[in-house]
């Protein structure tokens, strides 16, 4: 790999392109707007969970409060992390298409790390975690909250082609 002056500026430039950083700030919106989430989720269970309800069924406590976390995530992310005008059901719809997906993958992945090959679940956690973010990150910037003038220019783009 060479590393010459010349490629160190190339570098260079390219991290301060404006779209470069316009993205590193998405995606470090989108994880402090994750672990906030997740933060909420593990408040509202572990209170419901152990002070409200501690009797009360743990599987639909934690159901309750991947609800209110996910509500959260929702508009945090609709109007900090991708700044979305949209405000529409379709949107909505985007979104929970987006999370049941990264959930099915999520669970897929840590069945085949945990069970098919044998790795430790705390390991495969935070692997699965890793990989699921980046998919959620990516889905929701060019499917769930995507600009509406990309999807034009998309679209005009697919015209001439078909022409």
């Amino acid at each position: 790999m060479d590393i010459s002056p010349q490629n160190g500026r190339v570098i260079h430039q390219m991290i301060r392109h404006p779209r470069v950083k316009r993205e590193g700030s998405r995606l470090i919106k989108f994880l402090v707007v994750g672990g906030v989430s997740f933060s909420i989720y593990f408040a509202v269970y572990f209170l419901m969970s152990r002070f409200l309800f501690p009797e009360g069924n743990k599987t639909l406590l934690n159901f309750l409060a991947i609800c209110i976390s996910t509500i959260f995530n929702f508009l945090a992310h609709r109007t900090w992390t991708y700044e979305a005008r949209e405000r529409s059901l379709a949107q909505i719809v985007r979104y929970m298409f987006v999370v049941g997906s990264v959930a099915m993958l999520q669970a897929l992945l840590f069945w085949i790390g945990y069970e098919v090959l044998h790795a430790h679940d705390l390991v495969v956690t935070f692997i699965v975690a890793g990989v699921c973010a980046m998919c959620s990150f990516v889905s929701h910037r060019y499917f769930t909250f995507r600009e509406k003038r990309l999807v034009a220019v998309r679209e005009e783009r697919l015209d001439e082609a078909v022409l």
